[in-house]
């Protein structure tokens, strides 16, 4: 239900194997059938990812090889971005780079997230630049080797 008011244009940057676009696709697709507009835009630098979409989930969404230094902000002119999801190249300088675009596109109402924000203050600033409210969820993780990550929230404005 939360995700059907929430997926109407969304970004997600770092397809891989296409897990989180999958789910992406899925909630975009329930909130198509209530008449939300767009198609999610999936960017990746590798041709051969995103194997975890099936042929029915390939149709709903719009799949854009190469880097994104070359293809995001042509991709995104004239567009306004409800949600944008970094998960690609884990850099301060590249994740700034694809999110500050996803911010000069952002509907009133958008929310951004990283998933790279334990490693990076990307978002964080860009989103105190921007004077949005911004979250950090770190994971903690009991009894496991990895440490855990953080995931960044932006959101443009509040309900």
């Amino acid at each position: 239900m939360f995700l059907r008011f929430l997926i109407f244009k969304l970004v997600e940057t770092g397809t891989a194997d296409g897990l989180g676009t999958a789910a992406l696709a899925r909630a975009w697709e329930r909130s198509h059938e209530s008449g939300s507009p767009g198609m999610p835009l999936s960017f990746d630098v590798v041709s051969d990812g995103c194997w975890m979409l099936d042929e029915h989930l390939r149709t709903h969404v719009r799949l854009v090889q190469g880097d994104t230094t070359e293809t995001l902000r042509r991709e995104l002119a004239e567009r306004r971005i409800d949600l944008f999801v970094h998960d690609s190249l884990h850099t301060y300088e590249h994740e700034r780079f694809e999110l500050a675009p996803g911010l000069d596109h952002a509907s009133p109402k958008a929310v951004a997230i990283s998933d790279n924000s334990h490693a990076t203050t990307a978002l964080a600033d860009l989103a105190r630049e921007a004077e949005v409210t911004f979250a950090l969820y770190r994971q903690r993780p009991i009894g496991h080797f990895y440490p855990g990550a953080a995931l960044g929230i932006a959101v443009a404005s509040t309900p």
